[in-house]
């Protein structure tokens, strides 16, 4: 999550605010489709640089 901004100082929190914000949910535990979502987004930055 921090390569592409997300801050990680709080775990939780950022879990909880990445789902609410790409999956419209409040949970903070990751899963495997956070993390294809996760990998799409990190490819996409990668290729703006």
């Amino acid at each position: 999550m921090q390569a592409i901004g997300w801050p990680r100082a709080d775990r939780d929190a950022a879990g909880r605010a990445y789902r609410r914000h790409y999956r419209g949910d409040e949970a903070a535990v990751l899963d495997a489709q956070d993390l294809r979502i996760l990998h799409s987004l990190v490819l996409q930055a990668r290729r703006q640089r």
